[in-house]
């Protein structure tokens, strides 16, 4: 960070040196010098990609990018490329004003009258079909420079066609797969068929997910790193997803080695797309679930024949969603939203447990679950944080006992009263 300083202020200080040496009045008796100088100045170009670094806004920019469909970041990649050939031919221009030898018949006119006749003949010389003619020219600094503009534009032509090329194979081919994935599931609903509201949310769910990109997972990114900085990574990035968790959290403060073992070996991470059903009344629950990242929606006795709209709003935005759901017993619908640290189904890792509702996810969501047979499997090493663990699940079991069975939930049991 100190050296990036170092070089922006060494920079800058040579370009403000440039712009006094201008200021002297034996440099505005050369045109040459002055135009030198001033196309120095185009040096502070060379700020902005670290202005864009220092700003934070490279995660936030990713981020979007890589939620974005693919014809998204095509159109970006494209619009990017043009700007960067706007930017060489600016440079351009500027150094063709410099070297060119009929620079007289230039005088007497405004800038703007000298730029657009130098761009006109910048342009002019680019094509490889001028080579002749730019041969021809009076002096040989602008043969060279002739030369090197064709080459350059060669070169950027090129890869701007690989560019767009690439990028429109890569929407043609997302395309056609999930064309195939959707006639397969419409080939199998034809020998077994079922309603079509059902049908339906199965085919929008596949052309969702194969028109997004996955994020790695775990075992991936182990794979990538060696393993140090892999158990750090982790370390660093799913502890704060458990800091809601009053005795996860304690838990891991007070054993760093628990802490450590729970992050790398005990969380997996599973990441789901767009209203994805992530789990449904009946079936056998076999993990935790922490919402890492995204929104999960939750409610009971979820039904297919009946809607309404659940509207959320926040200081950065609000959204009118539909939601299927079908009536309780007391007739009130009753959804939860939960976001970054919340967790559902807590009670599989101390006893027996079936979900009683149903959760889906509110667009892409990443989600940490713990599976009793992972804790078992982390707390072997820890005797201390064990009997913890066994002191907790007892109160835990205590507590979820007291709650009438037509209240119980997949939420969180809210233990308040005890201290940990």
């Amino acid at each position: 960070m100190l050296r990036e300083v170092g070089l922006v202020c060494l920079l800058e200080g040579l370009l403000v040196t440039m712009l006094y040496v201008e200021l002297l009045t034996w440099v505005h008796s050369v045109d040459a010098a002055v135009a030198l100088l001033r196309g120095l100045q185009l040096g502070r170009v060379l700020h902005l990609p670290r202005l864009y670094k220092w700003a934070g806004l490279a995660r936030p920019v990713s981020n979007w990018m890589h939620r974005s469909s693919r014809e998204v970041r095509a159109l970006v990649n494209m619009l990017l490329s043009m700007v960067l050939g706007v930017f060489f031919l600016h440079v351009l221009t500027c150094l063709w004003f410099f070297v060119r030898s009929d620079r007289e018949s230039l005088e007497g006119l405004s800038a703007q009258e000298q730029y657009r006749i130098t761009l006109e003949t910048a342009m002019g010389r680019l094509h490889p079909v001028r080579t002749a003619e730019n041969m021809l020219l009076p002096t040989q600094v602008e043969r060279v420079v002739a030369l090197l503009a064709s080459g350059s534009a060669l070169l950027f032509g090129s890869m701007f066609a690989s560019l767009v090329t690439n990028d429109l194979a890569d929407v043609r081919r997302v395309r056609r797969m999930q064309k195939e994935t959707v006639h397969q599931v419409s080939d199998y609903l034809s020998i077994f068929p079922i309603p079509w509201d059902l049908e339906k949310q199965c085919k929008d769910f596949l052309r969702t997910k194969m028109a997004s990109q996955a994020p790695p997972c775990k075992a991936e990114i182990a794979q990538l790193l060696p393993e140090f900085l892999y158990h750090e990574v982790c370390c660093e990035a799913l502890t704060p997803v458990v800091a809601k968790h009053d005795f996860f959290t304690g838990l891991c403060s007070s054993h760093e080695a628990f802490r450590h073992d729970l992050c790398v070996r005990g969380l997996q991470d599973w990441n789901v797309e767009p209203h994805e059903v992530l789990l449904s009344a009946g079936l056998k629950c076999p993990s935790m679930l922490f919402v890492a990242h995204g929104c999960v929606l939750y409610g009971q006795r979820f039904c297919r024949q009946r809607s309404f709209t659940v509207v959320t709003t926040s200081a950065a935005s609000s959204r009118v969603e539909p939601l299927m759901v079908g009536d309780t017993r007391d007739g009130n619908n009753n959804i939860q939203f939960l976001t970054h640290g919340d967790w559902l189904c807590e009670q599989c890792l101390w006893t027996e447990w079936t979900y009683i509702g149903k959760a889906t996810a509110d667009g892409r969501t990443t989600l940490l679950c713990l599976s009793p047979e992972a804790l078992m499997e982390v707390t072997r090493l820890h005797r201390a944080a064990t009997a913890e663990l066994i002191l907790y699940a007892r109160l835990f079991v205590n507590a979820l006992k007291d709650i009438p069975e037509e209240d119980r939930t997949d939420l969180p049991v809210h233990m308040d009263n005890i201290n940990f």
